[in-house]
Protein backbone atom coordinates (compact mmCIF):
# COMPACT_ATOMS: atom_id res chain seq x y z
CA UNK A 1 0.00 0.00 0.00
CA UNK A 2 1.86 3.05 -1.36
CA UNK A 3 -0.76 5.79 0.15
CA UNK A 4 0.84 9.50 0.52
CA UNK A 5 4.00 9.55 2.06
CA UNK A 6 4.00 12.23 5.10
CA UNK A 7 6.47 14.82 5.52
CA UNK A 8 5.98 16.14 8.55
CA UNK A 9 4.19 14.31 12.19
CA UNK A 10 0.30 13.68 11.93
CA UNK A 11 -1.11 17.11 13.67
CA UNK A 12 2.01 18.82 13.34
CA UNK A 13 0.40 20.82 10.24
CA UNK A 14 -2.05 22.56 12.27
CA UNK A 15 0.49 23.46 15.03
CA UNK A 16 2.22 25.05 12.39
CA UNK A 17 -1.11 27.17 10.72
CA UNK A 18 -1.74 28.33 14.52
CA UNK A 19 2.08 29.27 14.68
CA UNK A 20 1.28 31.12 11.15
CA UNK A 21 -2.09 32.50 12.60
CA UNK A 22 -0.32 34.71 15.46
CA UNK A 23 2.81 35.23 13.66
CA UNK A 24 0.70 37.28 10.68
CA UNK A 25 -0.44 40.17 12.96
CA UNK A 26 0.57 43.08 10.86
CA UNK A 27 0.56 47.22 12.08
CA UNK A 28 -1.05 49.73 10.27
CA UNK A 29 -0.53 53.35 11.07
CA UNK A 30 -4.16 55.61 9.88
CA UNK A 31 -2.71 59.17 10.35
CA UNK A 32 -6.23 60.76 9.61
CA UNK A 33 -7.12 59.00 12.81
CA UNK A 34 -3.94 59.27 14.76
CA UNK A 35 -4.06 55.20 15.48
CA UNK A 36 -2.21 52.26 15.15
CA UNK A 37 -4.37 49.26 13.66
CA UNK A 38 -3.49 45.75 14.15
CA UNK A 39 -4.76 42.93 12.03
CA UNK A 40 -4.56 39.23 11.57
CA UNK A 41 -5.56 37.20 8.47
CA UNK A 42 -9.08 37.14 7.14
CA UNK A 43 -10.03 33.37 8.46
CA UNK A 44 -13.56 31.25 7.45
CA UNK A 45 -14.37 31.62 11.27
CA UNK A 46 -14.77 35.94 9.75
CA UNK A 47 -16.36 35.00 6.95
CA UNK A 48 -19.57 32.98 8.64
CA UNK A 49 -19.33 35.61 11.31
CA UNK A 50 -20.30 38.11 8.39
CA UNK A 51 -23.19 36.12 7.26
CA UNK A 52 -24.24 34.89 10.22
CA UNK A 53 -24.86 38.92 11.21
CA UNK A 54 -26.16 39.45 8.17
CA UNK A 55 -28.76 37.24 8.22
CA UNK A 56 -29.64 37.24 11.68
CA UNK A 57 -29.72 41.09 12.77
CA UNK A 58 -32.47 43.10 10.44
CA UNK A 59 -30.92 46.27 11.49
CA UNK A 60 -27.78 45.45 9.32
CA UNK A 61 -28.67 46.01 5.53
CA UNK A 62 -27.28 43.26 3.35
CA UNK A 63 -25.02 45.81 1.19
CA UNK A 64 -21.31 45.22 0.29
CA UNK A 65 -20.72 48.15 2.93
CA UNK A 66 -22.24 46.68 5.70
CA UNK A 67 -19.81 43.42 5.00
CA UNK A 68 -17.00 45.54 4.68
CA UNK A 69 -17.81 47.50 8.33
CA UNK A 70 -18.42 44.38 9.71
CA UNK A 71 -15.02 42.83 8.67
CA UNK A 72 -13.64 46.28 9.69
CA UNK A 73 -15.52 45.70 13.55
CA UNK A 74 -14.01 42.18 14.02
CA UNK A 75 -10.49 42.68 12.86
CA UNK A 76 -9.46 46.18 13.39
CA UNK A 77 -7.59 45.64 16.88
CA UNK A 78 -5.28 47.82 19.02
CA UNK A 79 -1.90 46.62 20.21
CA UNK A 80 -3.12 45.03 23.33
CA UNK A 81 -5.74 42.82 21.27
CA UNK A 82 -8.34 45.24 22.35
CA UNK A 83 -11.11 45.53 19.47
CA UNK A 84 -10.73 48.89 17.90
CA UNK A 85 -14.74 49.27 16.94
CA UNK A 86 -17.91 47.90 18.47
CA UNK A 87 -20.63 46.75 16.78
CA UNK A 88 -22.32 49.16 17.36
CA UNK A 89 -19.96 52.03 15.94
CA UNK A 90 -21.60 50.74 12.49
CA UNK A 91 -23.92 53.66 11.65
CA UNK A 92 -21.57 56.00 12.80
CA UNK A 93 -18.59 54.84 10.61
CA UNK A 94 -21.16 54.46 7.79
CA UNK A 95 -22.42 58.21 8.12
CA UNK A 96 -19.08 59.65 9.18
CA UNK A 97 -15.59 57.82 7.90
CA UNK A 98 -14.06 58.40 5.24
CA UNK A 99 -14.59 55.59 2.28
CA UNK A 100 -11.19 56.09 1.33
CA UNK A 101 -9.67 55.87 4.77
CA UNK A 102 -11.65 52.53 5.83
CA UNK A 103 -10.91 51.07 2.33
CA UNK A 104 -7.41 51.30 2.75
CA UNK A 105 -7.61 49.33 6.15
CA UNK A 106 -9.82 46.44 4.21
CA UNK A 107 -6.87 46.71 1.44
CA UNK A 108 -4.29 45.94 4.65
CA UNK A 109 -6.86 43.49 6.56
CA UNK A 110 -6.85 41.40 3.47
CA UNK A 111 -2.76 41.78 2.81
CA UNK A 112 -2.39 44.07 0.33
CA UNK A 113 0.44 47.32 1.19
CA UNK A 114 -1.14 49.92 2.23
CA UNK A 115 1.38 52.21 1.83
CA UNK A 116 4.08 52.95 -0.61
CA UNK A 117 6.90 51.91 2.30
CA UNK A 118 4.86 48.57 2.60
CA UNK A 119 5.05 47.93 -1.32
CA UNK A 120 9.29 48.99 -1.07
CA UNK A 121 9.58 46.94 1.36
CA UNK A 122 7.65 44.10 -0.08
CA UNK A 123 9.40 44.50 -3.14
CA UNK A 124 12.88 44.20 -1.42
CA UNK A 125 12.17 40.89 0.01
CA UNK A 126 10.76 39.41 -3.40
CA UNK A 127 12.45 36.50 -4.96
CA UNK A 128 12.22 38.45 -8.08
CA UNK A 129 15.04 39.00 -10.06
CA UNK A 130 14.92 42.18 -11.99
CA UNK A 131 17.73 41.03 -14.46
CA UNK A 132 15.51 38.15 -16.18
CA UNK A 133 12.75 40.36 -17.19
CA UNK A 134 12.06 41.83 -20.88
CA UNK A 135 13.11 45.98 -20.97
CA UNK A 136 10.71 48.19 -23.53
CA UNK A 137 13.61 49.44 -24.97
CA UNK A 138 14.31 45.82 -26.30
Amino acid sequence: MGGIKKGKEEGSIIDTIRALHKEQRRKLYVPEWDVEVYVSPVTFEDLEEIERRKHSDPKIPQTQADRTLLLLVLKARRESGEPLFRFMDIPILKREASTEVVNRIIDFIWGEPATVEAAEKELEESPFDSSNSVSPES
